[in-house]
């Protein structure tokens, strides 16, 4: 049961991320931006501390934290809070960016975990995917930083729409590719 809990509070948590932009729309129109900059923090401090998450995932997330906090009490704290997308997406870029200097970079992680009998073809394939969605997110993480400039209700509608859909046409598309790619190498 307690198991149960745990996975439940952590399935909240990462559901309130994803929910963000909405949440710090009303929250920036009804409560203010310091108390959704604190919310934030709270919400990526306990997920910091109750999350399995490796060690390079665990960095990232402190510094996520860090970079939040300085630039809420520096700047602003609407700015601290519109820029977590950002953050994200550069956090993202670092975690694909940096397997590539590994002995497998995460793509073909991903693919060996659909199927672990690999080409050649296959892990080339990959590479390049992965290279593909670290100029993703350089592109959406520019655009979340423009997005920080514009009124709240552009800014949400981009970080909390407009970016979840341009995610998922590139998964789509790379996975479609990706199963094709791999049929097609094993029939040769």
């Amino acid at each position: 049961m307690r198991l149960l809990n745990f996975n439940f509070l952590l399935k909240c948590l990462s559901l309130i991320l994803i929910l963000y932009p909405i949440l710090v729309y009303f929250g920036l129109e009804y409560v203010g931006p310091t108390a959704v900059l604190y919310s934030l923090l709270g919400v990526l401090f306990f997920k910091i501390v109750i999350s399995t998450l490796d060690k390079l995932q665990r960095v990232l997330m402190i510094a996520s934290l860090i970079i939040i906090v300085v630039i809420g009490s520096w700047v602003s704290p609407e700015i601290g809070v519109k820029s977590y997308p950002v953050i994200v997406n550069l956090s993202l870029f670092t975690l694909f960016f940096s397997s590539l200097f590994m002995s497998k970079n995460i793509i073909e992680i991903f693919a060996r975990k659909m199927d672990p009998t690999f080409t050649e073809e296959g892990v080339d394939y990959t590479r390049k995917v992965c290279i593909a969605w670290c100029l993703f997110f350089i592109f959406n993480g520019v655009m979340a930083s423009v997005s920080i400039t514009f009124s709240s209700k552009i800014w949400a509608l981009y970080n909390g729409f407009i970016s979840y859909i341009l995610i998922g046409i590139m998964f789509t598309v790379e996975y479609c590719v990706r199963t094709f790619i791999i049929r097609k190498s094993k029939r040769t």
